[in-house]
């Protein structure tokens, strides 16, 4: 059995075992395949490449390590090494204990601190499985698919309206804290354990798609946009996510005439839309226009987006990016 290891500037798994315990991790490895999820192991080394820095290459670029700890991985320098280089850089860490096994207390202890999925207390192959797909850190890795994360049925179902309302609230409030801090699985895998709260939702359904979004998802993204489309078709904000969407792929042109109907829409109801909501669109689709290679639209939509209170670190990364020096925009904010 043999599969494809990835090649290319997506977040992966870079999968590291012992060679002796290849049938069984390879019985894994086929169902992250199945499941859409992006990964690298040694059989992908281009040949005439050097082992070692094409390892440590590949695993220093990896998004996340996913360990199979098994008596031969502790037996293998190799399998310790990419262990203890993978920590060394903060990555994120999922060890699979494949049978009981005799650790050295240095890498006990630093495992200890990880988390850790142990095959010997799963009867059921299914239930093992399914607890390794669903690890919240691998959800970077997950191709634009139907295998994408999709919403699970959660113990919200059948809340009254009023307490349903209230417990959504709360799943905003804590999906922003998350995003604050960029902990953007955490805020994806938040709002989809939650979805019978927000199914009919057209404000959660746009917040899962900018949870989406910041996973490297914009296919879902654009999905859960158009469903908050047909649950909000006035909302201006929805055509601005899903061209941000757009923008972030470097698919200027279908994102220009959202952002255009996101303005005129906004501009029609100016009173449906909060300052910073309407300096927001403005400023990113300046952005888009200038992207375009249109730099005088661009300078007049940043006009108006900084006279409407963009906020200066947002109007200052706009600028940077189109390499337009922000004194020229206006003083407002620069003296």
């Amino acid at each position: 059995m043999k599969f494809t290891a990835y090649e290319g500037d997506r977040p992966y798994v870079f999968i590291s075992y012992a060679h002796k315990d290849r049938d069984r991790v390879f019985e894994i490895v086929a169902e992250l395949e199945r499941q859409g999820y992006r990964y690298w192991y040694d059989e992908g080394i281009a040949p005439g490449s050097e082992w070692p820095e094409d390892v440590a290459a590949h695993l220093n670029r990896a998004a996340m390590l996913m360990a199979f700890i098994s008596a031969n991985s502790m037996q293998s320098e190799n399998c310790r090494r990419e262990i203890n280089f993978a920590l060394s850089k903060g990555k994120p860490f999922l060890s699979v204990v494949l049978e009981k096994t005799e650790m050295p207390l240095g890498m006990e202890m630093q495992l200890s601190a990880h988390q850790s999925i142990l095959r010997y207390n799963y009867s059921n192959w299914a239930d093992f499985i399914d607890k390794i797909v669903k690890c919240p850190s691998l959800i970077p890795c997950q191709g634009e698919a139907s295998s994408a994360p999709t919403p699970r049925q959660t113990a919200n179902a059948g809340i009254s309206q009023a307490r349903k309302e209230a417990k959504l609230m709360e799943v905003f409030t804590q999906a922003l804290a998350y995003a604050e801090k960029g902990e953007y699985v955490k805020e994806l895998t938040l709002l989809l354990d939650n979805w019978e709260l927000g199914c009919d939702n057209g404000n959660y359904m746009v917040k899962l798609g900018r949870a989406y979004r910041r996973n490297g998802m914009t296919a879902k993204a654009i999905e859960y946009y158009e469903k908050a489309k047909e649950l909000n078709p006035k909302d201006p904000t929805i055509y601005s996510n899903m061209a941000i969407a757009y923008v972030t792929t470097g698919q200027y042109a279908p994102a220009k005439p959202l952002f255009e109907q996101a303005i005129a829409m906004a501009e029609g109801a100016p009173l449906s839309l909060s300052q910073n909501d309407f300096a927001s669109i403005y400023g990113n689709y300046a952005l888009c226009i200038g992207l375009m290679g249109d730099m005088k639209g661009a300078r007049k939509y940043l006009k108006i987006a900084k006279d409407k209170g963009y906020a200066e670190k947002l109007l200052n990364d706009k600028c940077e990016q189109l390499h337009i020096n922000p004194r020229s925009i206006g003083r407002r904010f620069f003296f």
